[in-house]
């Protein structure tokens, strides 16, 4: 019964909160210290990314819980795989703030 109900409940009491505690805490940040840079946009880009491959996920759990769940775990490892490389940029971007085209 639990494992039937497991992946709604990591999405909607953890994943969803975590993802929007992330956006408002990055958002004060830039709010404070008025950051702003290209930096700054592709960061921003890529937590755009983050949060459509997020509604995706739950796309996939909706499709899971309904038994049309045909090819879903290739899905699942697909989005698992995007979202590491969307924090990894995430992060690289954020720390390494780096110069982007000619202009800085």
């Amino acid at each position: 019964m639990l494992r039937e109900h497991l992946p709604r409940l990591l999405f909607t009491h953890i994943a969803t909160p975590v993802a929007l505690l992330s956006i408002i805490a990055g958002t004060l940040i830039f709010v404070v210290h008025h950051n702003i840079g290209i930096w700054l946009i592709v960061k921003l880009t890529l937590v755009v990314f983050l949060v459509i491959n997020h509604t995706l996920l739950g796309l996939l759990i909706l499709r899971a819980e309904t038994g049309n769940g045909k090819h879903v775990q290739r899905w699942c490892l697909v989005s698992a795989t995007v979202t590491c490389m969307l924090i990894a940029a995430v992060l690289w971007t954020v720390l390494a703030k780096p110069v982007f085209g000619s202009g800085a």
